[in-house]
């Protein structure tokens, strides 16, 4: 049970409930790379394979950076949506932006680009306390999904912390979240392997 005071496996949207299941899942994997790594003070993990590449511990701090980066305005957002009434259970309609954003993101390698300062890695760094860090915004995400039940989420809309010009609803947030968790999740289990 999640601060929202709703158990997960009660949610009334089955698109929520499969969300949830694949932060569950990617979590897990971010576990067994951190185990098979050595632990999360293991050199291996802070090691970058290369010149202008992250380690294995830099995507994950990369993808609490950007959670965390939506996170106050998700919670204004879904408030604001309850106060107006904004009900529904699904299923939802994603936008095109949100469909085009998850694709372009799920194929790792696809397109290359550099991230915003605000989730740059490298200066959040610090043996030991990176991992909390990851675990923590995965939480925080957890509690945003389970938040989202019974809210029509294709009618609220965000702006993206990396272009202000860009909004897309919040199924499209979460959809993209997934799809950018699961490419810098196949970066960090490249870069572990020296690649």
């Amino acid at each position: 049970m999640s601060g929202t005071g709703k158990p997960a496996a009660h949610l009334s949207s089955a698109q929520l409930a499969d969300m949830l299941h694949e932060l569950s899942n990617l979590t897990e994997r971010a576990r067994a790379l951190v185990s098979k790594g050595g632990g999360p003070n293991a050199a291996a993990l802070l090691k970058r394979p290369g010149e202008n590449q992250w380690s294995a511990a830099e995507c994950l701090v990369h993808l609490a950076l950007t959670n965390d980066g939506y996170d106050r305005d998700i919670g204004l957002k879904l408030e604001e949506a309850k106060q107006r009434g904004l009900t529904g259970r699904g299923p939802y309609r994603g936008d095109v932006i949100g469909r085009l954003l998850a694709w372009v993101l799920d194929q790792p390698g696809r397109f290359k680009s550099r991230t915003v300062p605000s989730a740059e890695p490298s200066a959040r760094i610090k043996e030991g306390e990176w991992w909390p860090y990851f675990l923590a915004a995965q939480d925080r995400l957890r509690s945003r999904i389970i938040e989202a039940d019974g809210v029509a989420i294709d009618r609220v809309k965000i702006t993206s912390v990396f272009n202000s010009r860009v909004r897309y609803n919040l199924l499209s947030y979460f959809r993209i979240t997934m799809a950018h968790e699961r490419r810098h999740l196949w970066q960090a289990e490249r870069s572990l392997a020296g690649r």
